[in-house]
Formats: C-alpha cells, structure tokens, sequence
C-alpha cells in the first residue's frame, strides 16, 4: 500500500471515531431528556442509521469486525467459564 493512502486510510479513521464520540455525546444528552420531541426522535434515528453506516465502513478500513455475544473467541469463552468454576 503507498503511504499517501496508508496516511489517508488513518486520518479517515480518525475521522470515523470523532464522529462515533459526537454521536455518542448528543445520545447521551438525548436518553437524559424525560420526554422527548418528535424532531429528537427522528434526529436520533437517523444518528443510529449513520452511526451503523460509520460502523462499516470502520470495518472495512480497519478489517476488524463487530463480535457480539455469539462471536466471542473461544479462548476467551474457556476462560470465562474456567471463572465460573
């Protein structure tokens, strides 16, 4: 891989999680109202709809994928359950 792209690959990833964190912050600020309007809802959909638009393409730069509770490593699955024990 040149190292232009190398260097453009990085700043886009950066650029990914600034955003990820922004997203985050204005969720936060959003699940803290007691009721809120039918415009924050909507704009808080449509964060979650980017948000796993910015998720991909995150893994697709970095070639890591999301692991959910049914993609744990098996090392990690034996340890966990040698804890249990």
């Amino acid at each position: 891989m040149e190292p232009e792209a190398t260097s453009n690959g990085k700043m886009r990833i950066a650029t990914l999680i600034e955003e990820i964190d922004s997203m985050h912050f204005i969720n936060r600020l959003y699940w803290e109202r007691k009721a809120p309007s039918r415009e924050a809802r909507a704009e808080y959909q449509r964060r979650q709809d980017r948000l796993e638009e910015v998720r991909s393409e995150l893994s697709e730069l970095t070639g890591v994928t999301k692991r959910g509770p049914d993609r744990v490593p098996k090392s990690r699955a034996v340890m966990h359950d040698q804890r249990r024990a």
